[in-house]
């Protein structure tokens, strides 16, 4: 698996084991590891949204013209 974290959403989840978990507490992203190769996992908070964002470069983005 081979994935990045950007430090917002280290600081993030960092965060929430924190403040929701005990000495045993962890992330885990196992079940999506084939899923996550190559995505950047990012951080936002913004008024149209808050969260992890997962950003896949080969992902192809859909436009209108």
């Amino acid at each position: 698996m081979n994935f990045t974290l950007t430090p917002a959403a280290t600081k993030f989840i960092r965060m929430m084991i924190r403040s929701d978990g005990d000495a045993s507490s962890g992330f885990r992203l196992a079940e999506s590891r084939i899923l996550l190769d190559g995505v950047t996992i990012d951080f936002a908070d913004t008024p149209a949204q808050t969260g992890l964002v997962f950003k896949d470069p080969k992902q192809v983005s859909c436009s209108s013209h």
